[in-house]
């Protein structure tokens, strides 16, 4: 009778505390995969700011809103990289992003480029340096543009992969002459996505 009554005190007391606790395990690991503790966004929206250009060319923000502020936010997004980076634009004219794509490289981080065929001159002296070095970039075939404008960082490895990506072409236009926004996220479920194209763009596209 007593085992009876000891086995009885161990379903309802501490079969419960077990059970609350792999219930509270398995939150956890909900809130990991899918909640805020994991990811996170963080928009940026640039409006017609002529008045701060001085300011991106001397590297002197004047405050928050500033397209600077916004430019060393993300340089030193690219600048985590580890492992690689996967940049998809139409035109890579800002200096600092295409710099700290060049110290990367020189780091050991994998860095692909793919840029519109339309843009080729305009980038020339960028690209001959890129092929130098050995960063390869490729582009598409005759008649279509690339309009994509996102950067992946590190997108094989899921605990760290992240990008940025929006409507803003890399140019000091994009960042002083049009209302643009960028959103920076490290949800893997997006950087997955964008992988694949990407990947998808890289077999399909030729060197340039």
């Amino acid at each position: 009778m007593q085992t009876f009554s000891k086995l009885l005190y161990v379903c309802f007391t501490i079969a419960p505390i077990i059970f609350a606790y792999f219930v509270k395990i398995k939150k956890k690991e909900s809130i990991k995969l899918y909640g805020q503790e994991k990811y996170y966004y963080k928009n940026i929206f640039l409006f017609y700011t002529q008045s701060c250009r001085d300011h991106l060319i001397k590297l002197k923000p004047c405050d928050n809103n500033c397209p600077q502020n916004h430019l060393i936010l993300l340089t030193n997004f690219i600048a985590t990289a580890k492992q690689s980076i996967s940049i998809c634009v139409l035109t890579l004219q800002l200096f600092n992003i295409f710099e700290e794509l060049i110290k990367a490289h020189h780091k050991g981080v994998e860095v692909k480029i793919i840029m519109d065929r339309e843009m080729i001159g305009v980038n020339s002296p960028k690209l001959q340096k890129l092929g130098r070095i050995g960063i390869p970039v490729k582009t598409q075939g005759e008649n279509s543009c690339i309009h994509h404008k996102f950067c992946i960082v590190d997108e094989d490895d899921k605990a760290s992969a992240k990008m940025f990506f929006g409507s803003m072409n890399f140019t000091l236009n994009g960042m002083l002459s049009n209302y643009e926004h960028i959103t920076l996220t490290n949800d893997y479920r997006i950087t997955e996505k964008f992988t694949k194209e990407f990947n998808a763009l890289w077999k399909e596209f030729e060197l340039i």
